[in-house]
């Protein structure tokens, strides 16, 4: 108790010696006069037709536990609309999707290792230059908000991300290949988050919005699933915003968090029902 209150004198001396009242620490972050630069891909519920169409695609998802959370929420969304739920399948440490090759498939995998977002890339490239490609008309990989951190080079991973994928399309045309912004965590305004904001430390959220914005101006609506603004978006469409050296970012809305960094079962369906929008409205590359 006594080691508690000591703490918290000290981050209101630090707090007042920085200007910053009590009460202000206490506040959201989001102030009036920061600019609202963040510009969100809108991804649309999908439609009976799209739903059918995803379903009839061999697609292959790389993905770590946000994946998870995705994809835990296709059988739910086809249940509503009373459809047949594809057949789900992971395809482990291999390159080889079980089944009979022409059958419709939703293959995915765990890639790499969290906090190796290089790793994770090369992964996928390898898995679809070792024969995935050739068994998907499909593919999209996405990397976990523990790939990025304030200490990213967010324009340096975002160019080798770019480089590869157009690497891939280029060698694989018959191939539609998707992508997907890095997913947040929550962000609880508190006296430690305050802290760190007044000792100037790096926001890890604010990196990873500076990633997705380099997504969005890539790559837009038809081929981008933006699940960044997706788990920012509360149940009543407003978005979690949160400021960090003058800047806004997005953050996991906690109405849609399981914990600090994973979908609830709620916001895990409306990220696999514009996922699978996404893929219904894709035809197949030529």
């Amino acid at each position: 108790m006594v080691r508690a209150r000591t703490i918290g004198v000290a981050l209101v001396a630090v707090a007042v010696a920085a200007g910053v009242g009590v009460g202000t620490l206490l506040w959201s972050t989001t102030r009036p006069g920061d600019p609202m630069a963040i510009e969100p891909v809108t991804n649309p519920s999908a439609t009976q037709a799209e739903l059918v169409t995803a379903s009839e695609r061999r697609i292959f998802f790389g993905h770590q536990s946000v994946g998870k959370n995705v994809l835990s929420g296709v059988p739910e969304v086809y249940d509503a609309a009373q459809l047949p739920v594809p057949t789900i399948v992971d395809v482990g440490d291999g390159f080889v999707v079980p089944g009979e090759p022409d059958q419709p498939v939703l293959a995915h995998a765990s890639i790499g290792k969290n906090g190796d977002p290089l790793g994770k890339l090369a992964d996928f490239d390898a898995r679809m230059r070792a024969g995935l490609a050739s068994q998907v008309d499909v593919a999209v990989m996405k990397f976990c908000y523990l790939d990025i951190t304030g200490e990213t080079d967010v324009e340096a991973l975002f160019e080798q991300y770019r480089r590869t994928l157009a690497d891939l399309e280029r060698d694989y045309p018959e191939v539609t290949f998707l992508h997907v912004t890095t997913p947040l965590k929550t962000e609880p305004i508190d006296l430690k988050w305050r802290l760190k904001e007044m000792l100037g430390r790096p926001n890890d959220n604010a990196a990873r919005e500076g990633y997705n914005a380099l997504m969005r101006a890539e790559y837009g609506d038809d081929v981008l699933l933006d699940l960044a603004a997706i788990e920012a978006t509360t149940p009543d469409g407003s978005l979690t915003v949160v400021s960090h050296d003058g800047q806004q970012h997005l953050a996991l809305a906690p109405e849609n968090a399981s914990d600090s960094g994973h979908l609830n079962a709620a916001a895990s369906v409306v990220a696999a029902d514009r996922f699978l929008a996404m893929v219904g409205r894709n035809n197949p590359a030529a």
